[in-house]
């Protein structure tokens, strides 16, 4: 194979690369716009659909992305199918509190967990 052969190999590859990514990039103003398994992100965070009423009708435009990670926001209150979910293997955690918060942080079972066991008194708080 000659040199310029495979220059051309190789920048035909590069740009199928990109344009897949480019294509993969979908924009949104709500978790609807996205798939399943995707939230909407605007500025790297996700839509956690705390406030369900101003979702989509003031929400900048962002870009679909990965679920909920570990340590991101999500919402306690919002039952919907619209809503984003935390990433399979993660809860919706409100911490040990005495209220019902409408916010949690997405966690892995075994943190929350030790989380109870490091409080043994969890069920005092007010």
């Amino acid at each position: 194979m000659t040199l310029s052969m495979l220059l051309v190999l190789l920048c035909a590859l590069s740009s199928v690369t990109q344009g897949q990514t480019i294509a993969e990039e979908k924009s949104c103003r709500s978790n609807r716009d996205c798939s399943s398994t995707q939230c909407c992100r605007v500025n790297g965070y996700p839509l956690a659909g705390i406030y369900p009423i101003m979702e989509g009708a003031t929400t900048p435009l962002g870009t679909c992305g990965p679920r909920i990670q570990d340590g991101e926001v999500c919402g306690l209150m919002y039952v919907s199918g619209d809503s984003c979910a935390c990433e399979d293997g993660l809860r919706c955690w409100g911490g040990i509190t005495g209220i019902q918060p409408i916010s949690g942080t997405c966690r892995t079972p075994e943190y929350i967990q030790q989380q109870y066991d490091d409080n043994p008194f969890w069920f005092l708080i007010p």
